[in-house]
């Protein structure tokens, strides 16, 4: 083979200007380099202890266990956006820049045993949980009527 080279050294192996395989015991390709494509193939299972990707990751199917940090992107139907988990009818947003956090829904459904801790605005209506430590004259329900 011209200008294809193998060499042993004290170093390791140093494959030169060609594809390898690796097989198994049944001569299955178990690690394959192709230099046309430039792509490493890998048949089986890869164990790490650690490791680092520079660039995309794309895999069929996955389970990721510890903590998953993202600015951007989708999960699920839902878009990450800076401080927000959004959808077409659910915004989650976090408090940052001294703003507060918020959650905007397009219907809510209270299923029985939800509990109001202080109270909840809805519009100009408020429902006040007696027995929070947030007072408002002892009212329980508020009508506030918008001024002309």
């Amino acid at each position: 083979m011209q200008g294809a080279g193998l060499e042993f050294t004290s170093d390791g192996v140093r494959i030169t200007n060609g594809n390898f395989v690796v097989t198994n015991n049944n001569n299955e390709a178990v690690l394959n380099f192709n230099k046309e494509s430039q792509s490493l193939e890998i048949t089986g299972t890869i164990y790490a202890t650690g490791g680092r990707f520079a660039g995309e990751l794309e895999a069929a199917t996955g389970t990721f266990n510890g903590r998953i940090t993202a600015a951007t992107g989708n999960i699920g139907g839902f878009n990450i956006t800076g401080h927000t988990i959004e959808s077409d009818s659910l915004i989650l947003s976090s408090a940052y820049d001294d703003k507060e956090s918020y959650i905007t829904v397009k219907n809510i459904n209270i299923g029985k045993g939800a509990k109001i801790s202080d109270y909840l605005d809805i519009g100009n209506l408020s429902l006040i949980n007696p027995l929070s430590t947030y007072s408002y004259d002892n009212t329980v329900l508020k009508l506030t009527l918008p001024h002309d």
